[in-house]
C-alpha cells in the first residue's frame, strides 16, 4: 500500500531548484472537500498528515543524493478550486480544495546528476515512515508482476497485459483477498466477483486466491443470499437474485479447474442451504414458484438483477417476476449440484432440474426468449444469452440457434451488444 516515485535529473550549465508540493485529501470517492484542515508534522524530510478522527495517517518521505534537500512546512495552505471536467459533465460538484502540508526543495548543482526518491503510504500508525529505497519498492513490484505473468502462462505481450490488468482487481481487504468490481467507484460486489471469477482467477491459475475468495464470501451469506456488495465499514446489501447462483457456479468452475473434491465437500452444505433458501423463499420475495419450479423475485420497487439502475423511486428497467437470466442460472446450478452430489454420494433432488427445464419453455417467444414472464415483458434484451452460455444450458437445439439469430439481428453491433433493440423507446442502460 505504497506509492513510490523516482526522479532522475541531469543539469546543464545552471543550478536549479526542484520543488515537490504534495496535495493531500482523504474522503469517499463520492465526495469533494473544501478547505478541510488536516493536522501535519514533520521530522526532517519525513511528514505525517493525520487524515481523520479514526487515526489514519499519510506518511511521506523524500530522499535524494543531493546535499541540499529539505522540507518547508506550510501553515494552513490549500490548493484552491481544482477543476474536474468529467464531474462537471455528469452534473456533479466539479471543484475541490486540497491541503498542502508543505514542499520539498532540492537544490541541484549545475553539470550534475541527481536521483530523488519519494514514497507515500497510508496506515493507522503515528510513526514516521521508515526510509525504504523507492527503487527497491519498484523492483519488488516488478518481480511480483513477473511471477503473476509466469503463473498465468502469459507468453506474449497481450497475455501479459491481461494478467497484469486482472491482478489490479484482486486486492487484500484485512486478512482476506477479494475482488474490486471497478475503479474508482466500486468495492467488492458479489455478482461482479463471481461473474469475473473464472477470467481473473482460474484462467490465470490463481487457485489459492480463488479458494480464499470463495471462503471469504461464505461468512457473509445470509438467508441463502450472497451480498450484492460489501461496504468499506463491513456492512452488506443483499438486493440481488443472482449473486448466490453465480457463487455456486464459481465453486463448480473452481472444481473443474482443480478437481479439489475435498473443498467441494466442505462447501456443499453451504451451497445446499442456498438451494433450499431459493426453493422455500428468502428476502426480497426471491422464491421458487411451486407450480412451475421457476424462480420469481422482487416487485416493482426492487432491482435485483444486473440491470439494477434506480433513480429515486424510478426503475428504468423493471425486471421483477421471473427473469430469464435468473432462471437460466437456476437450472444451471441445479445441474451443477447434481454433479457434486453424485461425486460425493450425497442425496439431492435430481428431478427438480428436469421440471425447471420443461417450465423454461414458458420463456419461448418468436423473438428468442421473453426477458421476463409473470408478468411478461416483450423487450428484446441480451439476457436471453444466459440460457445458452452456461455450463448447463436451459435451451438447446433449434431454439438455441433462434436465440443467436435474434440477438445478432436486434442487438449486435461492432462495439458489443446493445441492452435493448433500437426500435424500443425505453431507456437503454
Amino acid at each position: 500500500n505504497k506509492v513510490a516515485v523516482v526522479y532522475k535529473i541531469k543539469t546543464k550549465d545552471e543550478d536549479i531548484k526542484f520543488r515537490i508540493q504534495p496535495l493531500v485529501n482523504f474522503r469517499s470517492f463520492h465526495e469533494t472537500r473544501r478547505c478541510t484542515y488536516l493536522e501535519s508534522s514533520n521530522k526532517d524530510n519525513s511528514v505525517n498528515v493525520k487524515l481523520n478522527s479514526h487515526d489514519y495517517y499519510l506518511h511521506m518521505n523524500l530522499s535524494s543524493d543531493c546535499e541540499e534537500t529539505s522540507f518547508e512546512k506550510f501553515d494552513r495552505t490549500y490548493y484552491r478550486n481544482m477543476f474536474y471536467r468529467v464531474e462537471e459533465e455528469r452534473g456533479l460538484d466539479a471543484f475541490e480544495d486540497h491541503f498542502m502540508p508543505g514542499e520539498y526543495v532540492i537544490s541541484i548543482p549545475r553539470k550534475s546528476e541527481c536521483t530523488i526518491e519519494f514514497i507515500a503510504c497510508v496506515d493507522m500508525k503515528d510513526d514516521y515512515l521508515q526510509v525504504t529505497k523507492a527503487e527497491e519498492i519498484i523492483r519488488r513490484e516488478n518481480t511480483r508482476i513477473e511471477k503473476i505473468c509466469k503463473m498465468a502462462n502469459a507468453n506474449n505481450d497481450i497475455q501479459k497485459e491481461l494478467a497484469i490488468s486482472a491482478d489490479s482487481f484482486i486486492v487484500q481487504r484485512g486478512s482476506r483477498k477479494t475482488i474490486i468490481a471497478g475503479y474508482p467507484w466500486f468495492g467488492d460486489w458479489g455478482r461482479d466477483t463471481f461473474i469475473a471469477f473464472e477470467g481473473l482467477l482460474l484462467k490465470t491459475n490463481r487457485f489459492k486466491d480463488a479458494k480464499e475468495i470463495i471462503q471469504g464470501f461464505s461468512s457473509y451469506i445470509k438467508n441463502g443470499l450472497v451480498p450484492n456488495f460489501i461496504s468499506e465499514n463491513g456492512g452488506e446489501a443483499y438486493n440481488t437474485a443472482d449473486a448466490s447462483l453465480w457463487y455456486i457456479d464459481a465453486v463448480y468452475k473452481y472444481y473443474k479447474y482443480t478437481h479439489d473434491i475435498l473443498f467441494v465437500k466442505e462447501m456443499f452444505p453451504i451451497l445446499y442451504q442456498i438451494i433450499e433458501a431459493y426453493k422455500n423463499g428468502t428476502d426480497y420475495d426471491i422464491k421458487m414458484d411451486q407450480s412451475d419450479y421457476l424462480i420469481s423475485a422482487g416487485n416493482e420497487h426492487t432491482q435485483l438483477t444486473w440491470m439494477d439502475a434506480k433513480v429515486d423511486n424510478y426503475i428504468p428497467t423493471p425486471r421483477h417476476g421471473k427473469a430469464v437470466d435468473i432462471n437460466a442460472l437456476w437450472f444451471n446450478v441445479l445441474k451443477e449440484m447434481e454433479e457434486f452430489a453424485t461425486e460425493l454420494d450425497l442425496s439431492f433432488d435430481f428431478e427438480l432440474s428436469k421440471k425447471v427445464k420443461e417450465s423454461f419453455k414458458k420463456f419461448y417467444s418468436p423473438y428468442g426468449l421473453y426477458d421476463v414472464i409473470d408478468p411478461i415483458n416483450l423487450d428484446i434484451r441480451p439476457n436471453q444469452l444466459f440460457a445458452i452460455g452456461l455450463p448447463y444450458c436451459a435451451v438447446d437445439g433449434d431454439k438455441a440457434k433462434n436465440i443467436l439469430e435474434v440477438v445478432e439481428s436486434e442487438l449486435y453491433t461492432n462495439k458489443g451488444l446493445k441492452t435493448l433493440s433500437s426500435d424500443n423507446e425505453k431507456p437503454h442502460p
